[in-house]
């Protein structure tokens, strides 16, 4: 078979350690072209078929059951949902929190009570689930009945990865994962548009006489661990999404940084939380220096930044004032991405 007519199909798996893997095949019929991605030619089934293997191989009964109400509700999709969440515990927690899969999970009224003021106008629905990796949310789309017939809005709102990254996977394969579930939620749904979040910030995390701290530092793959990877990440989603008239961005990470030395943030953050500690944002007294020269290089600009625990309980997690603050930075991009999505209809 000629160069010319060899055509790419990409398969991701969990190898020990965890891959991209890239495989040539020769699409079989019925197949058809979805896109290009780093000179890569995806194909996909009219109906999607399977592309990833979840990264919880053997899920936790919670999680399980978890993953069939998430399907049963896809599944019972009133025709006026037009709006659709995909992610993880992040979009998870409007709803719900207690994201181990060996925890309850406790329904979070005040947070759901702000999601339908946001997006009730649009018959929302949440289909994120807790720990969820890129790969699992892929697989749901592909075998565990995400996309169910009924279900079909005009916005998909998507934000998932931040797992990965904290599991140390590279950004490169979280950026090549996600391209793909995109292309892959595309093609099943063609006439929706597809709004892609940025990885908000989260704390870094470190060891201290064997327990893990999360330090709220922003702006320095120094003093956080994730920085590089979540922005390096961002910038190269942001421009996948740029090329791609049916992918509208938004970052909302801003929202949840604060400039220079907050006492009431340090006196927050030195909360115990089981065995993660929040350390506090000036700490030892060396980094109680640092900040000082950083403040005097840049009072309240890049490097003097960090997460606040008001908004983000264990630096990760939203509480209440969190989601308000989101809630704040997502709707206006919604109501762009369903007058975007009108405009691009009424095109074609």
């Amino acid at each position: 078979m000629s160069a010319g007519r060899r055509e790419v199909a990409r398969r991701l798996t969990l190898s020990r350690p965890r891959r991209l893997r890239l495989q040539l095949r020769q699409p079989r019929r019925g197949w058809r072209r979805v896109g290009e991605w780093s000179r890569s030619v995806i194909y996909a089934l009219p109906t999607p078929g399977p592309i990833m293997t979840p990264w919880r191989s053997t899920c936790a009964a919670g999680i399980t059951r978890r993953e069939e109400v998430v399907a049963a509700a896809a599944a019972a999709a009133a025709p006026q949902t037009r709006l659709v969440f995909l992610g993880d515990s992040i979009t998870e927690g409007w709803l719900r929190s207690g994201f181990s899969g060996t925890a309850p999970s406790i329904p979070q009224p005040v947070n759901e009570q702000l999601w339908h003021d946001a997006f009730g106008l649009w018959s929302p629905l949440n289909l994120a689930i807790g720990g969820d990796r890129v790969q699992d949310l892929g697989w749901r789309l592909q075998r565990g009945g995400l996309l169910a017939r009924a279900l079909r809005p005009t916005i998909f709102a998507v934000m998932v990865g931040t797992n990965d990254l904290g599991a140390g996977e590279s950004w490169r394969v979280v950026a090549d994962e996600l391209v793909l579930v995109m292309e892959q939620l595309h093609a099943a749904r063609p006439a929706a548009t597809l709004l892609l979040q940025a990885i908000l910030p989260r704390g870094g995390d470190a060891w201290l006489g064997g327990r893990r701290l999360r330090t709220p530092w922003w702006d320095d793959a120094e003093t956080n661990s994730h920085y590089h990877a979540v922005t390096t990440l961002n910038g190269r989603l942001a421009a996948y999404a740029w090329k791609r008239p049916w992918v509208r961005w938004v970052d909302c990470g801003d929202r949840f940084l604060a400039p220079g030395y907050a006492p009431a943030d340090q006196a927050a953050s030195a909360t115990p939380d089981g065995d993660l500690m929040l350390a506090e944002p000036l700490g030892a007294p060396h980094a109680r220096a640092h900040q000082v020269k950083r403040n005097a290089s840049s009072a309240a600009g890049p490097g003097g930044r960090h997460l606040q625990p008001h908004l983000m309980y264990d630096l990760l997690h939203l509480t209440p004032e969190g989601y308000t603050r989101w809630a704040e930075c997502l709707r206006p991009a919604i109501a762009e991405a369903f007058a975007w999505n009108a405009n691009r209809t009424r095109r074609q």
